[in-house]
């Protein structure tokens, strides 16, 4: 479109049909503004072509391991808070029901939802540990 809409304004590659004090635009001129243009389109096109195939970056494989607290009751489906952040849950376990309130360790991920089992009855594991000394 620059390169067309410059070869109409300035008159191409012809002499202007104006003397005098007709206005005239190298040809060269309208050359190298189309390749710095065209260039910086193109990094600018691959640039962004880059960062659209990385995604948002996610530290959900980090949180295997570690506790959060049942928001809902998990009969098997429910919803756990872990590290901050609320996330649909599933009982690890068959036939297990968490109640919420109770703590929760992550065994696992699977697209969004998380895979948890019950730590004990409202006891961090840090908690369960001395009372076994």
């Amino acid at each position: 479109c620059f390169v067309l809409g410059a070869f109409l304004l300035f008159g191409g590659l012809s002499t202007p049909p104006l003397h005098g004090s007709a206005f005239a635009v190298s040809t060269w001129v309208i050359g190298s503004a189309s390749a710095i243009l065209a260039g910086s389109l193109l990094l600018a096109l691959k640039a962004f072509a880059e960062a659209a195939g990385k995604g948002m970056p996610s530290h959900a494989s980090g949180i295997v391991g570690s506790e959060g607290v049942a928001r809902t009751n998990l009969d098997p489906l429910g919803s756990v808070q872990v590290e901050s952040e609320l996330w649909s849950a599933e009982a690890s376990e068959e036939g297990i029901r968490i109640v919420a309130g109770e703590r929760v360790i992550v065994n696992r991920i699977d697209g969004l939802t998380v895979f948890v089992s019950r730590i004990g009855e409202g006891k961090k594991s840090s908690e369960k540990e001395e009372t076994k000394t």
